[in-house]
């Protein structure tokens, strides 16, 4: 994998789980809850849910580059996983 498209995988990923955040939100689902699926702070679901109903969707794309490690990228993708298996429940 290149550099640019492992910086593009990344971007993808921390975007990907602030839209997700928002539509579980959305859905009806508890801000605790969110943030256990998606293994964060419940105060960044907060944030993201904010900058979504203030901002529109494009306000969670990512803003600056971030070098993840393999293993990040790694469980990145299995949460990913875990939110789409839940979520299709």
């Amino acid at each position: 994998m290149s550099d640019d498209n492992g910086q593009a995988a990344i971007h993808d990923w921390r975007e990907q789980r602030r839209e997700i955040a928002w539509v579980l939100r959305k859905k009806g689902w508890s801000r605790k809850r969110v943030a256990e699926v998606l293994e964060v702070n419940p105060r960044s679901v907060s944030r993201w849910v904010n900058l979504a109903e203030f901002g529109g969707l494009a306000s969670l794309r990512s803003r600056r580059p971030r070098q993840w490690t393999t293993d990040q990228q790694d469980r990145a993708a299995q949460l990913i996983a875990k939110v789409t298996t839940e979520t299709s429940e």
